[in-house]
């Protein structure tokens, strides 16, 4: 049977569902009762329920806030809320959390029933899935390992839609001739526009990679992107080949001009060099740490806009320069907590916490001017304080009303001022346009709602105000450097 826990402040509530729901006939047994999130967040670890209700309006912590806390730690359960309130932005807000219904009180028995079965055939429908998976995984990395030795090798190829085929039936092709290596997507281990395969057999060579690697970028022809492969391991270092494949391969935005990078082996004098700059980074830092608590912002920008130059060199290991990157983004929010909202926070940072983000740099120029936007762009922020009251009745807006048809004409409108006037307020109080602020609101909730596996793409962009599904997968794409259905695919396996 599948657990169930219910959350409501009112105790006859929790009576009436406990006895007026024939749980045994579907399937299901009321495990426990909570009355507020705090309390509900305490026992979920013991409990682990598959499927929660939970009130909206609640002491100490409302529905809503415990549904966020709980996904941190628990990705699988499925929420119903219930409410005694016909409010349509507690409905809208609990879409985007992805909560399975929404049903108001008083709930009525048939209601409930018919949405439970309907709860428990998708909790069965996941299960299945996930057992799935695992087999074909088992099996392929099987079937992938049955040489003595293993390496990796990744591709990252730009607008790559269509492209896997092109690689996989090429590397089978030039490996298999008298070379009998066995080859497995590695596909855990990739970001959108990366492809990443494992490699086993008896006797693997350097120079079979390479030449494989050649013979693929000759069928791509114009494509822009790079190939690179880890050193040949032991059988048992699977998952430290394919690591090391993807490390190496992000170092392609030091040699743009290169197809095939080979590994780059770091001498005495990169090593001195590497803990000079090191020293550097810690000293601006630790200058900004000393700083923050008196208050001497002008000092803390000019210290945060020589960390990019600094964290973003060839002298420094990949995965130094992405620990020092997160290193800036704490002291970035730290900076400007006060005046930075969650979703402001959202789309600044958005590009540094995607997976393997690195990639999506063509140069190190490029990735320095998005960091160093990135700090402008909080600075301006910090600068302005406490927003106008305009501005947070405008953001506010735009929020509650991201399906409409919204332009910066219509909100002028709406709040009887001038467009040109308004858009200058808005770039001077936010550190972005008005249009950047839509488009954002609008990606955000798209990908919240993408969780929801029972609506489907054109239903997400309608949602989020596209009328043309092909234009929402294209803002999309542009905005997390992947389409829609594949963002949907990474988020189910990450959440495995």
């Amino acid at each position: 049977m599948y657990k169930v826990m219910l959350i409501d402040d009112e105790k006859f509530i929790r009576k009436s569902l406990r006895n007026r729901i024939n749980w045994e006939r579907l399937g299901l047994h009321v495990e426990a009762e909570a009355e507020n999130g705090v309390e509900a967040l305490q026992m979920l670890g013991q409990i682990k329920p598959e499927i929660v209700f939970v009130d909206i309006r609640m002491p100490l912590m409302d529905g809503l806030s415990f549904i966020r806390e709980a996904r941190k730690q628990y990705s699988n359960i499925h929420y119903i809320i219930t409410s005694a309130y016909d409010d349509f932005e507690y409905a809208r807000q609990a879409i985007s959390l992805g909560v399975d219904d929404y049903i108001m009180k008083p709930v009525k028995v048939p209601e409930v029933e018919s949405l439970l079965e309907k709860t428990v055939h998708k909790i069965t429908e996941e299960e299945i899935s996930k057992q799935l998976k695992e087999k074909m995984l088992a099996e392929g990395m099987t079937a992938a390992t049955q040489g003595k030795k293993v390496a990796a090798i990744a591709f990252y190829v730009e607008e790559a839609d269509g492209i896997e085929l092109i690689i996989h039936s090429g590397l089978q092709e030039i490996l298999n001739q008298e070379k009998q290596v066995n080859i497995y997507r590695l596909r855990e281990y990739s970001c959108t526009d990366c492809y990443v395969y494992l490699l086993s057999g008896e006797e693997l060579e350097e120079h079979w990679l390479f030449e494989a690697a050649a013979q693929i970028w000759a069928m791509l022809r114009e494509k822009e992107g790079t190939a690179a492969w880890s050193e040949i391991l032991p059988k048992s270092e699977i998952k430290a080949a394919a690591r090391r494949c993807i490390r190496l391969l992000k170092t392609k935005i030091f040699y743009p001009e290169r197809k095939i990078l080979t590994k780059i082996s770091f001498g005495k004098e990169n090593e001195k060099a590497e803990e000079e700059q090191l020293n550097q980074i810690r000293h601006v830092l630790g200058g900004i740490y000393r700083q923050l608590p008196n208050g001497n912002y002008t000092a803390i920008r000019g210290e945060l806009m020589l960390l990019p130059d600094l964290i973003v060199s060839r002298n420094n290991r990949i995965v130094m320069i992405e620990s020092y990157i997160m290193e800036l983004v704490m002291v970035l929010e730290r900076f400007a907590q006060q005046e930075m909202d969650e979703l402001e926070t959202d789309i600044i940072f958005r590009h540094v916490r995607e997976k393997d983000y690195l990639l999506r740099y063509r140069t190190e120029e490029e990735l320095r001017a998005s960091l160093k936007e990135m700090i402008r762009c909080v600075c301006e922020i910090r600068d302005k304080g406490e927003r106008k009251e305009l501005i947070t009745d405008i953001k506010e807006y735009i929020r509650n009303n991201y399906s409409e048809n919204l332009s910066a004409a219509d909100i002028s409108g709406v709040f009887f001022l001038n467009t040109s006037y308004l858009s200058t307020l808005f770039k001077e109080k936010t550190g972005m346009t008005m249009t950047t602020y839509i488009e954002a609101v609008r990606m955000e909730k798209a990908k919240q709602l993408l969780l929801n596996r029972e609506l489907s793409i054109t239903e997400v962009a309608a949602y989020t105000g596209y009328s043309d599904p092909n234009y929402f997968s294209k803002v999309f794409r542009k905005y997390t450097s992947m389409s829609p259905r594949r963002y949907r695919e990474e988020a189910e396996e990450d959440s495995e």
